[in-house]
């Protein structure tokens, strides 16, 4: 569907223009335009209530399955997906430690991330108590960097998306050393990679 060059009622009343997006689907930009069978289904669900618990659930169920994976979550966008997850390698099931959050007292709090791919959103992993751990050096990374910067402290290793640079070790050799040390790996895959 072609891009319209008229600006929509709402942004011209409050005076915003539209702009052409050449770099992507990015939050600095809106995110994504949403095709019509989205917004027909959003204006369908939008007609009544739910469990919002129940609703985040099944579509946590939707998404795990389209991506082959263990598990999944629908967040408000990548930012809180970033504190979520930090959150939970933090405190695993441990309900107390969850509500001690953001006090970190007594968790593995660390977050090890590759200094290449440091970022304004990276400061998400810190909203939840996390302190963030560099590894590696600017265009250059190495296995036993990463392995060298992960303690008896690290609660996660994250592997953040920089179009920039280079990052030196791919997402499955990342998860290779972090998992032969019993680390999860965060990967930020909001823009594309």
């Amino acid at each position: 569907m072609p891009p319209s060059f008229r600006t929509p009622e709402p942004y011209a009343r409050l005076g915003v223009q539209p702009v052409i997006n050449a770099q992507s689907w990015v939050t600095g930009l809106g995110g994504s335009l949403m095709r019509p069978e989205v917004l027909s289904a959003m204006n369908e669900a939008a007609t009544c209530f739910v469990d919002m618990v129940e609703l985040n659930r099944a579509a946590g169920e939707v998404v795990a399955r389209a991506c082959g994976a263990e598990s999944g979550m629908v967040t408000a966008g990548a930012s809180a997906a970033g504190t979520i997850a930090v959150a939970a390698c933090m405190t695993g099931v441990d309900r107390a430690k969850a509500e001690q959050l953001p006090d970190s007292t007594g968790m593995k709090n660390e977050v090890v991330v590759y200094k290449g791919e440091r970022n304004r959103y990276d400061m998400s992993f810190e909203l939840p108590g996390a302190r963030i751990v560099e590894w590696g050096m600017l265009g250059a990374a190495a296995a036993y960097q990463l392995d060298a910067a992960i303690t008896d402290r690290t609660c996660a290793v994250a592997a953040v998306f920089q179009p920039l640079l280079k990052r030196g070790l791919s997402v499955s050799e990342m998860c290779a050393v972090a998992h032969a040390r019993n680390v999860p790996v965060i990967v930020d895959a909001a823009a594309p990679t």
